[in-house]
Formats: C-alpha cells, structure tokens, sequence
C-alpha cells in the first residue's frame, strides 16, 4: 500500500509538468493521508484533466468523481475526490459505502451508496435551465435498480432499460461500459449514450433541493458497478468529446 507524502515525491516527475487541478488533488489526497496512484497511473490522471481543459469540458463541471482507480485500498479514499473542487463535496457513504476493485470503480450492494454532497439547487452550472449529470455504467444489475439520481428521488438515471428525466422518460438501453449522460437547456431535454444523443419527449427538469447519490435514489439501492461519475452544465456541443475522453482514459486505465 502507497501513502502520498508529497506531490512532488508522488508523481516521480517533474512537478511543473503537472496541471495546477491535479496538484490540487494530490495536495487533499496526501493532507487526508489516502493511498495515492502510482506515477504511471497520475500521468494517466493529469492528462485526462489537461484534456478536458483543451476540449472546453473541465470549465463547465461542478463534480467529477474518478472511480475507476489502479488502488487497492478498501474505502476508496482517493476515489471519493471531486476533482472540480477537491476541498469540497467528497464522497460519503448513504447507508454503506460500497465496495471498490481496482480499474472497476464501485459496486453497489442493494444497501449500499455513494453521496457525492453536490446539492443540485446550489451547484453553479448545473442550473436553470443548463444542466448534465451522467456516469460511466462498467456493469449494469437487474432493472429497476437506481443508479443516480438526487436523494428525492427526481432526475434520475434510473436503471438498465430507461432513463427518467422529471416526469418523463426516454428509452435508452445501456449495457456494460456506457456512458449516460442527462442533458438539459432551456427547450430540450436529451440523453447521450456513449456520446450519441437519443431521441426523448420530455422537456421539463426541475432542480431537487438535495444531494447526488450513486446507486440511490431516496427510497432503494442499486446494484450496478459506476466507474465515473460527473454534474455539471449544458454539455450538448461536447458530448461525444466527454465520452472519448473517458474512454481512452478507462483503457489506457486497464492497460496498465
């Protein structure tokens, strides 16, 4: 096991190639004492967050939870991170904190979630009338089980065959190693599958009063495994980007 004790140490690398976003993840890693990646994995890291920046994504997040880690230790302290904002809206266990393996991310329990302490009424570009919020399925459990959603149990990624958005739904089956993401604007409300939008009816998104959770939706718990997690604002324009920058980041992930 691998405790951070500096950044510069950390990353086994010249600290002036690293992006001042990721130093200030590895930063809050090392004060709170979690196991940190090794030097192969944080290249991996810092250059997703320097592409993100180049695409125009990084500036429209609130939240983005890299579950999907080469760490071994058993409470995904790394894992729980908001890399937006690290000092800020970590990730805690709703009911129990689900398991972890290294590369897959978390795996709910059917009793266990992940509160990410992003309140969606608060947020600053997940708001009216923009806003997104998705995550990176690795495998999907029997339908009907949440996967996210704010804890009132509104605007949820619901399960395997739909996507409830508000009132509304749009069929959009997913299997193992999609990405779903859940756009608004002001007259449209879209879901993107592995960066393709699908066609939906529902055009109406109103904000909860209450935190994001993976694998909980206020009244039951998942079971699917989630490797990311992100919320943020309209990210109609850049959703096909978002995807293929995730995707290279899990294979290159797995290659290690």
């Amino acid at each position: 096991m691998r405790i951070g004790v500096g950044i510069g140490i950390g990353m086994g690398a010249n600290p002036n190639t690293i992006s001042a976003e990721y130093q200030a993840i590895l930063a809050y890693a090392n004060s709170s004492i979690f196991i940190i990646p090794n030097s192969a994995e944080q290249t991996l890291q810092n250059k997703l967050i320097i592409d993100l920046k180049t695409a125009g994504i990084w500036d429209k997040l609130d939240g983005f939870y890299m579950f999907a880690n080469n760490i071994t230790d058993s409470n995904g302290g790394f894992a729980r991170i908001n890399w937006k904002n690290p000092s800020a809206n970590y990730g805690t266990a709703q009911g129990a904190l689900p398991s972890i393996s290294p590369k897959s991310g978390f795996t709910g329990s059917g009793s266990s979630a992940v509160n990410l302490n992003l309140n969606a009424s608060t947020a600053t570009n997940f708001s009216s009338p923009n806003g997104s919020f998705g995550v990176w399925v690795g495998t999907v459990e029997s339908i009907g089980n949440p996967i996210m959603s704010t804890t009132t149990n509104s605007n949820r990624i619901r399960n395997s065959s739909s996507s409830i958005i508000s009132a509304g739904s749009v069929t959009a089956t997913f299997s193992a190693n999609t990405f779903i993401h859940l756009n608004k604007t002001l007259t449209t409300t879209t879901v993107y599958r592995s960066g393709t939008g699908l066609n939906g009816t529902n055009n109406t998104w109103t904000s909860d009063n209450a935190s994001f959770c993976i694998l909980y939706n206020g009244t039951s718990y998942g079971t699917s495994q989630i490797k990311v997690a992100f919320v943020g604002g309209d990210l109609s324009s850049l959703a096909s980007t978002f995807n293929t920058k995730i995707s290279d980041y899990i294979t290159s992930l797995n290659a290690l």
